[in-house]
């Protein structure tokens, strides 16, 4: 209870930095503040990602990160990443086994989809999963300037807000890594049979006709 005895301090950057891109005390405030970022992210105690309020088109966000943590129970990014910390001369092969253990994970969880988009399948809409993510991942949040060092800072157990509903930054990392694997092999047809990455390119063209008459 010492902390809140003694008070915290709060640093938001919607706050602190001027968000008025257009003028010129804008661009001055930004330029001085941007620089500052990295120390400010390194030291502190914790970082709370907030990827904005809920819309009243959103009502599947909530499944979204359900969906995402998911992923990320059986794809995580930090057994391969604390690899590159080891001793070099043993690094290499580490992460070799560790990036098979990856893809094998990623095939799971593939197979795991496929079964889901079936049953969609069923239900007449193959493309709802892919749809939804894509439309959490258009969120304004994902196009700014400054997200790069924040999520690199946060620890992978970092909160992300989203509306009411908070899980923790790895999920929607690996998450989002994997989704871009599948997304590559739909373009390649390298990764994954034709069957399992196909939904990607329909949802895709759906989203993008749907995005311009969405508003927050």
């Amino acid at each position: 209870m010492a902390p809140f005895k003694e008070g915290i301090w709060l640093w938001n950057d919607a706050l602190c930095i001027n968000q008025q891109y257009e003028t010129e005390a804008g661009l001055k405030d930004q330029a001085r503040q941007l620089p500052l970022m990295s120390v400010i992210y390194r030291q502190a105690g914790n970082i709370i990602i907030h990827a904005g309020g809920g819309y009243h088109h959103d009502e599947d966000t909530p499944w979204v990160l359900e969906y995402l943590q998911e992923i990320g129970v059986n794809y995580r990014t930090e057994y391969y990443e604390a690899l590159d910390h080891a001793e070099p001369t043993i690094a290499h092969s580490h992460r070799f086994q560790a990036e098979i253990e990856l893809k094998k994970a990623a095939r799971a969880w593939v197979e795991g989809a496929q079964e889901d988009m079936r049953k969609a399948a069923r239900q007449g809409d193959t493309d709802y999963a892919m749809i939804s993510l894509y439309d959490f991942f258009d969120r304004p949040y994902w196009r700014r300037l400054w997200i790069i060092q924040e999520l690199a800072m946060a620890h992978g157990s970092a909160p992300i807000l989203c509306g009411d509903i908070v899980t923790q930054w790895r999920y929607v990392r690996d998450g989002a890594l994997l989704l871009s694997m599948m997304a590559d092999a739909a373009s390649t047809g390298s990764e994954w049979p034709v069957y399992e990455t196909r939904p990607f390119f329909r949802a895709r063209r759906r989203h993008c006709r749907t995005r311009h008459v969405r508003q927050p």
